[in-house]
């Protein structure tokens, strides 16, 4: 994750308040004004739901530190503030604290100015060129475990006229500001702003860049393409286009929410060394998997089921290349998890699994289950999970145990609850074995 504004109270953006919505989902109302030097005023209401707030009467959320509270309350609650370092350093907690369970959806409603700020990668949320925003920057109040999944209307005022914007949902601008509205359910506000983007489409993807003749970012719009139908044709169609864009920033990390996918290009020096010998087999696996996030993401990344999001994602992506690219390709990227993932604790333990667990472990596991159930049924059992994403192991096990049978998803388990053997075991089984 990464983190994160100072404009005069006086600033208070002149807009009604806003009202509640429908009991379910929780939504968020976001009222935004940017200064010219990155600093955010922001007036947000939150329309809670009784179920996200719960038996225990109260709900959390945190922010960035560096954000100064102008008013944090709610009808018949009380507000409790205190700093707070996790999930990352430099957070406040703000608890809404009632005396009773709300028999219906109540608002919580924050006023909050500072700087956008970077956080632990260094992608910086703001710059004259871009403006790159999600919940790694902790610029919004976002419930304490990041699981709670929102629908959202956002209105922003300062953005430059110049900066082309790329977000989930439905985007409109005009003279007076940005209205970004969103049906679909996520646990984020993710937004991209810069100049000079331009879509190009294809069945299924929305590529954004600002110069596609690169050859990176090339080989970034080529698998985009093509691993989403490779995607499509294993798990259902999407819902909706999935909007990939490319930023130009030397950070080469990326994400995925619903239907959305922030890639890096690594800046000039990458930019410039992939235009020497450069295979398509590296980066190309990279795309697929973030390509294949708007099936696989409904798992709590605060939990150990967290691995239904990355390991089978990437799993996904190994099969993408090995369709692509071809066997060679296939069991070079595996045998380098295999020595990444030794000596790694077992990939559930009752938390959030390790980025080696997650990323190197967690695909190694599938790799094992279909080479004992055979591709047929590996298939099987992803494109019915793939049509109704699973959120927990349990989920996942229940169909696997339909598809294979009993003993394979108790075997299943057993693995995923053991350390990894030797770096170097026998060869998975070929495939279609």
């Amino acid at each position: 994750m990464r983190r994160l504004f100072h404009l005069c109270a006086a600033l208070v953006l002149a807009c009604a308040a806003p009202a509640a919505h429908a009991a379910d989902p929780a939504h968020y109302e976001v009222r935004a004004r940017l200064s010219p030097a990155g600093e955010l005023l922001a007036d947000v209401a939150i329309a809670a739901p009784p179920a996200e707030i719960g038996e225990d009467r109260e709900i959390t959320f945190l922010i960035g530190e560096r954000f100064d509270i102008l008013l944090a309350r709610a009808q018949g609650a009380e507000v409790v503030m205190s700093p707070v370092d996790e999930p990352i350093p430099d957070l406040r907690r703000i608890t809404f604290r009632f005396a009773e369970t709300p028999a219906e959806t109540v608002v919580l409603r924050l006023q909050y100015e500072g700087p956008l700020d970077s956080g632990g990668d260094g992608v910086e949320p703001f710059t004259p060129e871009r403006v790159e925003l999600s919940v790694d920057h902790m610029w919004f109040p976002v419930r304490d475990d990041i699981a709670m999944r929102f629908t959202s209307d956002l209105w922003l005022t300062g953005l430059a006229g110049d900066l082309v914007v790329v977000a989930q949902g439905e985007i409109h601008r005009n003279d007076r500001g940005l209205h970004i509205r969103r049906d679909t359910l996520d646990v984020d506000l993710p937004m991209v702003a810069a100049r000079d983007l331009v879509v190009h489409t294809a069945p299924g993807v929305e590529f954004y860049t600002a110069d596609i003749r690169p050859k990176l970012v090339g080989i970034f719009h080529r698998h985009s393409i093509a691993a989403a139908r490779f995607m499509a044709e294993w798990f259902g169609e999407p819902r909706q286009p999935i909007r990939m864009v490319v930023v130009s920033r030397p950070q080469t990390s990326a994400y995925a929410r619903a239907g959305y996918t922030v890639l890096s290009d690594g800046g000039e020096a990458a930019a410039a060394g992939a235009e020497e010998e450069f295979p398509a087999a590296n980066p190309a696996p990279h795309v697929a998997h973030e390509i294949a996030h708007p099936w696989w993401s409904p798992a709590d990344p605060l939990s150990e089921d967290y691995w239904l999001s990355e390991s089978v994602a990437e799993y996904a992506a190994l099969r993408y290349v090995q369709a692509t690219f071809g066997e060679a390709d296939f069991v070079r990227l595996v045998d380098a998890k295999r020595q990444r993932a030794a000596g790694s604790a077992p990939l559930l333990q009752g938390r959030r699994p390790t980025a080696v667990q997650l990323y190197q472990l967690g695909p190694l596991r599938l790799v094992e289950l279909e080479a004992r159930i055979g591709r047929a049924a590996m298939d099987e059992t992803l494109s019915r999970l793939g049509r109704s994403p699973p959120s927990t192991t349990a989920d996942f096990t229940a169909v696997l145990a339909e598809v294979a049978g009993t003993e394979s998803a108790i075997e299943f388990e057993r693995a995923l609850r053991s350390e990894p053997g030797p770096a170097n075991p026998a060869p998975a089984a070929p495939p279609g074995a």
